[in-house]
């Protein structure tokens, strides 16, 4: 692969799509810790908002999905490095060195968000599981809704939660 010279405006993508990734993933963590307050307190129709408040965030992760195989096939392009086999910190290194600074920073806080969502949808799974005196259809929404969740590996494909954990994701 030939290596193309790589600008700051390839850098703002990945920064944009960070920062994408930071904020959807910080909205499914709270609708995840709202989730989990509605369970214990058994409230269903608390529950029932709770998951109509979560369908345009699961269209925001599948907006992030799209977005990030469009920007990171353009990135691999331009950095001849590949997030599967070298990892974002490579392809971060590529990039101007004013801008990787800054993204090495966001990536962070990207991860650190990674985690609290998984540990919130877990949390929220453990507890529909043990809800069973719930209405079982909402159960089950409750519950396709955090296996649902995706995360994506440090090879930038796209995973089930069961299947990767969060805190490697990016």
């Amino acid at each position: 692969m030939s290596r193309v010279q790589t600008t700051e405006s390839d850098a703002r993508l990945l920064e944009v799509y960070l920062r994408d990734a930071l904020k959807i993933q910080d909205g499914m963590g709270s609708v995840m810790n709202a989730l989990a307050e509605r369970i214990v307190e058994q409230d269903i129709e608390g529950l029932e908002a709770c998951l109509v408040e979560a369908e345009p965030k699961l269209k925001g992760m599948e907006a992030l999905e799209s977005n990030r195989r469009k920007i990171f096939s353009h990135l691999e392009r331009v950095t001849g490095r590949s997030f599967r086999r070298d990892g974002v910190d490579s392809v971060i290194a590529a990039l101007p060195r004013s801008e990787q600074a800054g993204l090495r920073e966001l990536l962070g806080e990207a991860r650190s968000a990674a985690k609290d969502l998984r540990r919130a949808a877990n949390k929220t799974g453990m507890l529909a599981r043990q809800a069973m005196s719930f209405d079982r259809e909402l159960l089950n929404a409750i519950l396709c809704l955090g296996e649902s969740m995706t995360t994506y590996g440090a090879d930038g494909e796209m995973r089930r939660a069961a299947e990767a954990s969060l805190d490697r994701s990016l």
